[in-house]
Protein backbone atom coordinates (compact mmCIF):
# COMPACT_ATOMS: atom_id res chain seq x y z
CA UNK A 1 0.00 0.00 0.00
CA UNK A 2 1.03 3.72 -0.53
CA UNK A 3 2.72 5.94 2.20
CA UNK A 4 -0.42 8.84 2.24
CA UNK A 5 1.91 11.21 3.02
CA UNK A 6 3.83 10.60 -0.07
CA UNK A 7 1.60 11.90 -3.00
CA UNK A 8 4.54 12.10 -5.26
CA UNK A 9 4.59 9.70 -8.15
CA UNK A 10 6.57 8.62 -11.59
CA UNK A 11 3.18 7.00 -12.83
CA UNK A 12 2.07 8.65 -16.04
CA UNK A 13 -0.95 6.08 -17.36
CA UNK A 14 -3.69 6.92 -15.33
CA UNK A 15 -6.71 5.21 -14.66
CA UNK A 16 -9.94 6.48 -13.95
CA UNK A 17 -11.56 3.46 -13.39
CA UNK A 18 -9.11 1.17 -11.54
CA UNK A 19 -8.08 -2.14 -13.33
CA UNK A 20 -9.69 -4.40 -10.12
CA UNK A 21 -12.93 -3.41 -11.43
CA UNK A 22 -12.52 -3.49 -15.23
CA UNK A 23 -11.51 -6.95 -15.30
CA UNK A 24 -15.11 -8.24 -14.26
CA UNK A 25 -16.30 -6.43 -16.92
CA UNK A 26 -13.65 -8.64 -19.62
CA UNK A 27 -13.38 -11.74 -21.28
CA UNK A 28 -10.33 -13.96 -22.47
CA UNK A 29 -8.57 -12.51 -25.61
CA UNK A 30 -6.10 -13.41 -27.58
CA UNK A 31 -3.21 -14.83 -25.39
CA UNK A 32 -3.28 -14.06 -21.70
CA UNK A 33 -4.63 -10.69 -22.78
CA UNK A 34 -8.35 -10.31 -21.07
CA UNK A 35 -10.75 -8.03 -23.22
CA UNK A 36 -13.33 -5.47 -22.78
CA UNK A 37 -15.91 -3.00 -24.93
CA UNK A 38 -15.31 0.67 -24.26
CA UNK A 39 -17.39 3.19 -25.58
CA UNK A 40 -16.70 6.46 -27.06
CA UNK A 41 -19.18 8.98 -26.53
CA UNK A 42 -17.73 11.77 -28.54
CA UNK A 43 -16.69 9.39 -31.31
CA UNK A 44 -19.85 7.41 -30.74
CA UNK A 45 -18.30 4.26 -31.46
CA UNK A 46 -17.72 1.09 -29.39
CA UNK A 47 -14.38 -0.88 -29.56
CA UNK A 48 -12.10 -3.40 -27.87
CA UNK A 49 -9.84 -2.57 -25.32
CA UNK A 50 -8.16 -4.48 -22.04
CA UNK A 51 -8.46 -3.66 -18.91
CA UNK A 52 -4.83 -2.52 -18.38
CA UNK A 53 -5.69 0.00 -21.42
CA UNK A 54 -9.11 0.96 -20.60
CA UNK A 55 -10.02 4.48 -19.15
CA UNK A 56 -6.28 5.78 -19.25
CA UNK A 57 -5.29 9.44 -19.59
CA UNK A 58 -1.65 10.18 -19.34
CA UNK A 59 -0.84 12.40 -15.67
CA UNK A 60 -4.71 13.09 -15.00
CA UNK A 61 -4.40 13.00 -11.40
CA UNK A 62 -1.03 15.22 -11.38
CA UNK A 63 -0.55 18.76 -10.25
CA UNK A 64 -0.03 20.56 -13.07
CA UNK A 65 3.35 21.92 -13.11
CA UNK A 66 4.44 21.41 -9.41
CA UNK A 67 7.85 21.11 -9.26
CA UNK A 68 7.60 17.93 -6.67
CA UNK A 69 5.51 15.99 -8.95
CA UNK A 70 2.54 15.80 -6.49
CA UNK A 71 -0.13 13.97 -7.47
CA UNK A 72 -4.00 12.24 -6.15
CA UNK A 73 -2.76 8.98 -8.04
CA UNK A 74 -1.18 7.63 -4.57
CA UNK A 75 -4.22 8.73 -2.61
CA UNK A 76 -6.46 6.70 -5.20
CA UNK A 77 -4.53 3.74 -4.67
CA UNK A 78 -5.44 3.88 -0.65
CA UNK A 79 -8.82 3.74 -1.46
CA UNK A 80 -8.77 1.02 -4.32
CA UNK A 81 -6.54 -1.05 -1.91
CA UNK A 82 -8.96 -0.54 0.65
CA UNK A 83 -12.03 -1.56 -1.46
CA UNK A 84 -10.72 -4.30 -3.81
CA UNK A 85 -11.17 -6.95 -0.88
CA UNK A 86 -14.42 -5.42 -0.17
CA UNK A 87 -16.01 -5.62 -3.68
CA UNK A 88 -13.92 -9.07 -4.14
CA UNK A 89 -15.93 -10.76 -0.81
CA UNK A 90 -19.05 -8.97 -2.52
CA UNK A 91 -18.69 -10.73 -6.08
CA UNK A 92 -18.19 -14.03 -4.19
CA UNK A 93 -20.72 -13.96 -1.91
CA UNK A 94 -23.60 -11.92 -3.38
CA UNK A 95 -24.79 -10.58 -0.63
CA UNK A 96 -24.43 -7.17 0.62
CA UNK A 97 -25.85 -7.98 3.84
CA UNK A 98 -23.02 -10.23 4.79
CA UNK A 99 -20.56 -6.97 5.16
CA UNK A 100 -19.37 -5.59 8.44
CA UNK A 101 -20.03 -1.92 9.36
CA UNK A 102 -16.35 -1.03 8.95
CA UNK A 103 -16.64 -2.72 5.12
CA UNK A 104 -19.79 -1.28 4.04
CA UNK A 105 -17.91 2.30 5.34
CA UNK A 106 -14.91 1.37 2.33
CA UNK A 107 -17.33 0.77 0.03
CA UNK A 108 -19.49 3.59 0.48
CA UNK A 109 -16.07 6.47 0.63
CA UNK A 110 -14.69 4.06 -3.01
CA UNK A 111 -17.85 4.66 -4.57
CA UNK A 112 -17.86 8.52 -3.32
CA UNK A 113 -14.22 8.61 -4.47
CA UNK A 114 -15.04 6.47 -7.66
CA UNK A 115 -17.89 9.64 -8.51
CA UNK A 116 -15.47 11.80 -8.87
CA UNK A 117 -12.49 10.73 -10.10
CA UNK A 118 -13.54 10.06 -13.58
CA UNK A 119 -12.52 12.47 -16.83
CA UNK A 120 -16.60 13.58 -16.84
CA UNK A 121 -16.42 14.66 -13.53
CA UNK A 122 -13.57 17.46 -14.53
CA UNK A 123 -15.40 18.10 -17.52
CA UNK A 124 -18.81 19.31 -15.50
CA UNK A 125 -16.70 20.85 -12.68
CA UNK A 126 -15.09 22.60 -15.19
CA UNK A 127 -18.11 23.68 -17.25
CA UNK A 128 -19.81 24.80 -13.64
CA UNK A 129 -17.17 27.30 -13.22
CA UNK A 130 -16.82 28.54 -16.58
CA UNK A 131 -20.77 29.86 -16.18
CA UNK A 132 -20.50 30.77 -12.71
CA UNK A 133 -17.53 33.11 -14.30
CA UNK A 134 -19.33 34.07 -17.15
CA UNK A 135 -22.00 34.92 -14.69
CA UNK A 136 -20.01 36.73 -12.16
CA UNK A 137 -18.20 38.83 -15.38
CA UNK A 138 -21.83 39.79 -15.92
CA UNK A 139 -22.49 41.72 -13.13
CA UNK A 140 -19.09 43.41 -12.85
CA UNK A 141 -17.38 40.71 -10.46
CA UNK A 142 -13.47 39.90 -11.60
CA UNK A 143 -10.81 38.40 -9.81
CA UNK A 144 -9.14 41.67 -9.32
CA UNK A 145 -12.06 43.36 -7.69
CA UNK A 146 -12.87 39.53 -5.67
CA UNK A 147 -9.14 38.70 -4.55
CA UNK A 148 -8.90 40.84 -1.21
CA UNK A 149 -12.58 40.73 -0.17
CA UNK A 150 -13.84 38.09 2.54
CA UNK A 151 -17.57 37.37 3.46
CA UNK A 152 -17.83 39.05 7.12
CA UNK A 153 -19.15 36.13 9.44
CA UNK A 154 -22.62 38.27 10.58
CA UNK A 155 -23.96 36.99 6.92
CA UNK A 156 -25.96 34.26 6.16
CA UNK A 157 -23.97 33.03 3.71
CA UNK A 158 -20.98 32.06 6.33
CA UNK A 159 -22.70 29.57 8.11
Amino acid sequence: MADPFNLQTDVVRQHTVPRFLLKHFSTPGKGKRQRLYAFDKAAGRAYATTPDDATVRNTFYNLDNHPDRLSLEPLLGIYEHHAAPVIAALLAHRDIRRLTDDERYRLAVFVAVQRARTFGELERISGMISVLTDKMEAIGSTYRKLKNQTIPLSTPYAT
